[in-house]
């Protein structure tokens, strides 16, 4: 597959034009896009590419340009959607091709380390037709950062896991 490609543009503030936009990165299907909480140099994105599910950290340079820090597996097909905790520490993700979600750690420099835990739900819904399989579509912490909720379409449910200092985490609803 061929990488996407990211532009930036430059807003002029006075008039309101868009300058000509210019490559800011190249990346594998990246989807969804979030900022470091504290480290606004630092902006993550999901790639959905089939063969390599991964999340990807970048730096932000000053001219606007994405130096790319690293990426990593999500451990599951389908990277669709993720939230970074409140303190930055970690990114769950939502995986829905394959029915998982995945705890991130970040480094100091915001760059991303190998997944703590990956957890891949089981069951279906009620509708036979798109809920024969789990597809985990979000994952979102709780204001605190203790809680990670991830919202199953395939199984319909809500299921929410604790998370430990660690990376790790425990189920504590959703059946």
């Amino acid at each position: 597959l061929c990488p996407c490609v990211g532009y930036r543009s430059r807003l002029n503030l006075a008039s309101g034009g868009l300058a000509a936009a210019e490559l800011a990165a190249e990346a594998l299907q990246p989807s969804w896009l979030r900022w470091h909480p504290a480290r606004h140099d630092v902006l993550y994105c999901v790639n959905e590419d089939r063969d390599a599910p991964a999340c990807s950290a970048y730096r932000v340079c000053a001219d606007g340009s994405l130096q790319l820090l690293n990426a990593v597996s999500t451990g599951a097909a389908g990277p669709t959607h993720f939230s970074v905790s409140p303190d930055g520490r970690f990114l769950a993700v939502a995986n829905y091709g394959g029915g998982a979600l995945t705890v991130i750690p970040t480094a100091e420099d915001g760059s991303l380390r190998a997944a703590s835990a990956t957890i891949v739900h089981e069951g279906s819904g009620p509708n036979p037709k798109r809920q024969k399989e789990p597809h985990a579509h979000s994952a979102n912490f709780s204001a605190c950062g203790r809680f990670i909720f991830c919202c199953d379409l395939g199984i319909d449910q809500v299921v929410i896991y604790e998370l430990r200092a660690d990376g790790t985490v425990e189920r504590r609803c959703g059946d």
